[in-house]
């Protein structure tokens, strides 16, 4: 779940729960730095709406092992946020696409230059074979 960065701020439960803990946080100050080092905001989005992202995650397995099953390891997650362009395709998959679509196009001529060059070597064999 998302919320509103004034959302967070004014709801007790979601402030306390969150991490770093933000209830010392002005939303109008640009440059606040958490206590764990990562910036709030960034004078690069000042424009931007802030979001803060719950994330509820379980594991999910089965084991043999009671001790396992009533008391699973926390589950790691990582978080990727990338920004789409057209809202199709992620920024960072841009150069890979590129490289592939440069590969198939290279690739489409080619295959028509070496379809020519074996079909000319197929009639000089063959016209080979009828002379002799």
């Amino acid at each position: 779940m998302t919320f509103e960065l004034d959302e967070v701020l004014g709801d007790n439960d979601l402030l306390s729960a969150s991490d770093p803990p933000s209830h010392h946080v002005d939303p109008l100050y640009v440059d606040f730095e958490c206590p764990t080092g990562w910036p709030l905001r960034s004078a690069k989005y000042v424009d931007e709406p802030a979001l803060v992202l719950r994330i509820r995650a379980a594991a999910d397995f089965f084991s043999l092992n009671q001790t396992l099953m009533n008391n699973p390891p926390p589950v790691g997650i990582d978080i990727i946020l990338d920004p789409y362009i057209l809202n199709v395709l992620p920024e960072s998959l841009l150069p890979t696409v590129v490289y592939i679509t440069v590969l198939s196009i290279v690739g489409w001529f080619l295959s028509g230059v070496i379809s020519k060059w074996l079909h000319g070597v197929a009639q000089l064999s063959s016209s080979q074979k009828k002379a002799a």
